[in-house]
């Protein structure tokens, strides 16, 4: 009986804990991949070093 009155608070702690670790991990995770595709760009927009002497 008891974990038909328990049922529902743990559901909601559940889908709590759930949104609040979703809310933090998308904006970290999008730096994260927005970082890496900017050094990537960065990495590509220089030239390489054999490329300067004309091989």
């Amino acid at each position: 009986m008891a974990v038909l009155i328990l049922l529902p608070v743990v559901l909601l702690f559940v889908m709590w804990a759930y949104m609040a670790i979703l809310i933090f991990a998308v904006p970290w995770f999008g730096h994260y991949c927005l970082q890496a595709l900017a050094d990537l760009r960065a990495e590509r927009a220089t030239p390489l070093p054999h490329a300067m002497d004309g091989r």
